[in-house]
């Protein structure tokens, strides 16, 4: 049974969004100055996707995140938006865990929707009918692929959230001291 508010239409929204995201401009949120910078006369054309340097000197680099992505991992994104809540049965996971849903047994009660959408979604693109990938990747990009989808998928379980917030954190700093050294270093 297919949720109403998780449709085809959904899929796509969330595919445009992240597309948007990751095509446009992001401020540096390492600077006290989060502002967009004026114009830049500059500017490159890239595909519909303008190319924004940041200016010498900087302390992290603003811009438009898709310019500092492989493409491979963007396609891996944008694909994962797409397939992120095919199939949902419109419950949520705490619902199917206390209810015991055969959905959250097969999944030992983690991340049941994830896991599922994850593996229906999958296998929907292994029908021959479907798959648009095996033909065009050799088994190691493929391999690398399904990784990324499925883990991507997998991270939208909100239970998990703070931990990847507090990774993220954890990273930023991580740079942050690795820039401040470096500095003092040059």
């Amino acid at each position: 049974m297919q949720c109403s508010d998780h449709t085809r239409v959904h899929a796509a929204d969330v595919m445009q969004g992240v597309y948007y995201l990751v095509t446009n401009y992001v401020p540096c949120s390492l600077s006290s100055n989060n502002t967009r910078p004026p114009p830049n006369p500059n500017l490159q054309s890239r595909g519909t996707v303008a190319q924004i340097d940041a200016p010498e000197g900087s302390e992290c680099a603003s811009g438009i995140i898709s310019q500092r992505m492989p493409e491979f991992e963007l396609m891996a994104l944008l694909l994962a938006a797409a397939m992120h809540d095919y199939d949902h049965p419109g419950k949520t996971n705490a619902f199917l865990v206390t209810t015991k849903d055969p959905l959250a047994i097969l999944y030992n009660d983690r991340s049941v929707l994830e896991n599922h959408h994850a593996a229906s979604s999958w296998r929907l693109l292994m029908r021959a009918d479907c798959d648009f990938i095996s033909n065009v990747l050799d088994p190691i990009e493929y391999d690398r692929l399904r990784f990324l989808v499925l883990e991507t998928i997998l991270a939208t379980d909100l239970v998990k959230h703070k931990h990847y917030c507090l990774l993220m954190c954890h990273k930023v700093s991580q740079l942050i001291m690795l820039i401040t050294r470096l500095r003092i270093n040059a």
